[in-house]
């Protein structure tokens, strides 16, 4: 299973969060072989690795059933770590685990010294420290309601898909202390199908269709919308 994928340049390896088998796996995208496979969720349990985010140095993955981070330890140049070295951070401070899906999409600051995650159940955004697990509400005001997010410089975009706000994607200038935004557009696109992530190449957005009300049939297709990205180039 695979929810959440990063790339990581300096080694060509493709992180896959792996939803409920509780684990992330690693991918050499040249050969497309499994480099390595590290066991998240170690104690019984519902669990759900739901997205991944790379800093400089980790890979810091949201698990959508535990009020929890998972830290998998990088090297300067992008090499793996074991899974002795995996470091799970429980969330503490504003945030308050509920019932259900919680946890989803997670971004980080460019340096790697701040992470920002949705929390879907709630509609609140929090930054966490990645070292401690502290967090903080980020005040916003509007219902997130988020699945992937994409930061750009201090632009966060936030894909929305359930509710009477699916199919679309809030646009959010962060404070520079990034604990406040404002919405400064919503963005819609009639190729919309319950769009779940995005990612940015040049200077396009590219937004995944999961079309949750398609079913899973062998024969079911899937697409990805492309549209025009208005401002900065600083997203991963």
């Amino acid at each position: 299973m695979a929810t959440g994928l990063k790339y990581d340049s300096r080694t060509g390896y493709i992180f896959a969060s792996g939803a409920g088998n509780g684990d992330l796996n690693v991918i050499d995208s040249r050969t497309g072989n499994r480099v390595a496979n590290f066991k998240l969720a170690q104690t019984a349990g519902p669990t759900f690795v739901n997205d991944v985010i790379l800093t400089p140095g980790a890979a810091y993955l949201t698990d959508s059933m535990r009020p929890v981070l998972y830290k998998v330890p990088l090297g300067v140049e992008g090499q793996l770590s074991t899974q002795d070295d995996v470091a799970i951070l429980p969330l503490t401070g504003d945030y308050v685990h509920g019932a259900g899906f919680n946890l989803n999409g997670i971004e980080a600051s460019a340096n790697g010294d701040r992470l920002i995650v949705v929390q879907t159940s709630t509609g609140k955004l929090f930054l966490v420290d990645p070292n401690t697990g502290v967090t903080k509400y980020i005040e916003v005001p509007a219902s997130v309601n988020g699945d992937g997010l994409l930061l750009v410089d201090r632009t966060l975009y936030a894909v929305r898909n359930s509710g009477p706000t699916a199919n679309t994607v809030l646009k959010i200038e962060l404070a520079a202390n990034m604990l406040s935004g404002r919405v400064v557009d919503t963005l819609t696109n009639p190729g919309f199908d319950s769009p779940t992530t995005m990612a940015m190449a040049g200077n396009r957005l590219y937004f995944v269709n999961g079309r949750f009300s398609a079913g899973m049939a062998p024969s079911t297709t899937y697409t990805v919308v492309g549209i025009d990205q208005v401002e900065g180039t600083d997203a991963r």
